[in-house]
């Protein structure tokens, strides 16, 4: 009986914590207010969007960004990459013509 009335007692508590509508509306509150801090800013995200549209549709990157320079470096890597499987192909497939 006494596990009963603790059980039902914890039940009530979780309901409350979880399901209840003053929380549920507290919740909805504070992030609507997390919402409403970032407004400010969203002309400028809106702007920074335009401007990565307007890159995407012309289908260049500019140049003088970060982002270019490190893809261009990667590509660099990527081809230095390849040209050493090529080149440690064609040795290993010269060695085996001469050993055998």
């Amino acid at each position: 009986m006494i596990y009963f009335d603790q059980s039902c007692y914890t039940e009530e508590n979780w309901l409350k914590e979880t399901k209840d509508p003053v929380k549920n509306m507290m919740d909805t509150l504070r992030d609507s207010s997390e919402v409403i801090k970032r407004i400010p800013e969203l002309p400028k995200i809106m702007d920074n969007a335009n401007q990565a549209l307007a890159f995407l549709a012309s289908g260049q990157i500019p140049q003088n960004t970060n982002s270019f320079s490190s893809f261009n470096d990667k590509k660099n890597e990527m081809k230095s990459i390849r040209n050493q499987s090529i080149i440690g192909l064609l040795v290993l497939v010269f060695l085996g013509v001469i050993v055998f």
